[in-house]
């Protein structure tokens, strides 16, 4: 089963601004089945594993044999009196081994099919992640892409103004300079940006041209930053649940070698029927019971008790490490989600600032002020600070992507 780190941590919930906005952008992944190339063959693939599993568990020992037979014998070589017997056989018999190993075998068999089915729910899980957080970088560089082209007519304004002034003998060779420069970056940007989109589609497996339509409709989202570090959220531990069945089968690995010390039995019945066609018939019924013990195997026994009590220990300590490394990716996730937060908010902040300076140049160039090359370049930051702010926000919701396992309690697995 899979349960939540501690109950502490799962007093509060990941709700509002988190989880919401992650599982509206799951749920429209599952609706238009979206994956990246390669993963589809990796659940097939543990799939026909779990299959195989399934199929060896509905096999057994117990075995039922039946046998006819006829036969007809002729004595005549060398003698004048020839004669014959006729002879037919009919036998039923079953058999049943008995021993511990069998029944520590099937026990591992389940508690490894119960591991192959949650890892399988955790897979599908974590490729979901994936794809959330592909799509998260496709959408930021949509955004940035869209924020570059906006600079250009401004940038173009701009070299129109500079050039203008080189006509009337006002030149400002720096300034005209800095303007084309300006315009050769942003054009670059903007190949640059379109290049690495059509790199990051490819990795999805499905054809962009069906799925252009379908990303126009993707849900954006949406989070307000204001009093986010109040909110603590319970985080699940899917792994853990993992991790103790690898220590539940190391277990029966441990019995499993120590079992082939143990004696194994045989249990074996039997029915027969033979019928001389001259007169003679008879029946016949057997029953055994067979028992063998290992005496010397030369250490190879112990050698593999020993293999597998060393990977019990291990299975153990790697629990262990594991519950230490969720608490601290747990304390890692406000740590890192703080940052980022802050970020977001110093940068909506100089862009409240950036917009104030504008709002007072448009006043004074209404007024009949020559503001042209200080409202431009302000224009121009507006962008910059707008393209952080994408940035910014599309990587908040990318890192959010990376933790949709420990936002979503699984089903338990039987």
């Amino acid at each position: 089963m899979v349960v939540s780190s501690s109950p502490a941590l799962a007093e509060g919930k990941c709700e509002s601004w988190r989880s919401v906005e992650i599982l509206s952008l799951r749920d429209f992944l599952l609706r238009q089945e979206i994956t990246l190339i390669g993963q589809n063959e990796e659940i097939i693939r543990l799939e026909n594993q779990t299959k195989s599993i399934e199929n060896e568990l509905a096999t057994n020992s117990f075995r039922v044999n039946a046998e006819t037979q006829y036969s007809k014998a002729v004595n005549g070589l060398g003698t004048s009196t020839e004669s014959d017997t006729k002879k037919s056989t009919y036998d039923l018999s079953l058999s049943a081994p008995f021993s511990i190993e069998s029944s520590l075998l099937k026990k591992r068999l389940r508690l490894t099919l119960r591991k192959n089915n949650a890892y399988l729910s955790l897979l599908k899980i974590r490729q979901q992640s994936e794809v959330m957080s592909q799509l998260m970088t496709i959408l930021n560089l949509h955004d940035l892409l869209d924020n570059a082209k906006t600079k250009l007519p401004i940038i173009k304004k701009q070299i129109d103004y500079y050039l203008l002034l080189k006509k009337i003998g006002s030149s400002n060779v720096q300034k005209l300079s800095q303007a084309e420069l300006s315009k050769l970056k942003a054009e670059n940007e903007i190949i640059n940006l379109e290049s690495k989109i059509d790199v990051e589609l490819s990795k999805i497996d499905l054809d962009p041209t069906l799925m252009l339509p379908e990303f126009a409709k993707m849900p954006r989202m949406k989070f307000s930053v204001e009093n986010s570090s109040k909110v603590i959220c319970s985080f699940v531990d899917p792994e853990r649940a993992l991790k103790q069945l690898d220590v539940q089968i190391s277990d029966l690995s441990v019995q499993l070698a120590k079992s082939k010390k143990m004696p194994t039995g045989s249990l074996s019945i039997g029915l027969g029927s033979t019928d001389y066609h001259s007169g003679a018939h008879s029946n016949d019924y057997s029953v055994g019971f067979s028992i063998s013990a290992p005496l010397y195997a030369g250490g190879t026994i112990n050698a593999g008790i020993l293999e597998a009590e060393s990977a019990h220990r291990l299975s153990i300590l790697d629990l262990r490490v594991h519950r230490k490394k969720f608490q601290k990716k747990y304390s890692n996730f406000f740590s890192l989600e703080s940052s980022l937060i802050r970020s977001i908010a110093q940068a909506k902040e100089q862009l409240n600032s950036n917009e104030a300076e504008l709002a007072e140049l448009i006043e004074r160039g209404d007024a009949g002020s020559s503001v042209f090359a200080d409202l431009t370049e302000r224009q121009l930051q507006r962008i910059e600070l707008h393209g952080i702010l994408y940035d910014l926000e599309n990587r908040l919701a990318s890192f959010w992507s990376n933790y949709l396992e420990n936002f979503i309690e699984l089903e338990p697995v039987e």
